[in-house]
């Protein structure tokens, strides 16, 4: 059993684009934002995570931090890429986490933590 948000939200999982090394065919290089790949995932649950204050000579800036539940099944995210949530763009901290639950064995889904900071 899968559980799953039937009135959760919709958030985007963003993807850089790579150059491919020649000799090894594989990722290289610097990620290229310019033109990420979009992905849409609906049903998932938005969770706010700590925020703080960067205190900076001349500014100040707003660190802020979400968690977002996704679906357990069909989910391709990395700790490379971004999540736009409410239209705000965060990077993803770490590495995403499948949990299920260890007394019913419900496979409850995919924990992700964002970060951003806005000045």
């Amino acid at each position: 059993m899968t559980i799953y948000f039937p009135y959760g939200e919709t958030v985007t999982v963003l993807r850089a684009t790579y150059e491919l090394d020649p000799i090894s065919g594989e990722p290289s290089g610097n990620p290229d934002w310019s033109n990420p790949t979009s992905t849409d995932y609906t049903g998932c649950a938005v969770g706010m995570g700590p925020t703080g204050e960067q205190y900076n000579v001349g500014f100040t800036a707003t660190d802020i931090s979400q968690t977002v539940y996704m679906p357990y099944e069909d989910i391709d995210i990395a700790s490379t890429d971004r999540v736009v949530v409410r239209g705000i763009t965060y990077e993803v901290l770490g590495q995403p986490f499948q949990w299920s639950s260890p007394f019913t064995g419900t496979f409850a889904g995919t924990e992700v933590y964002l970060r951003t900071v806005q000045d």
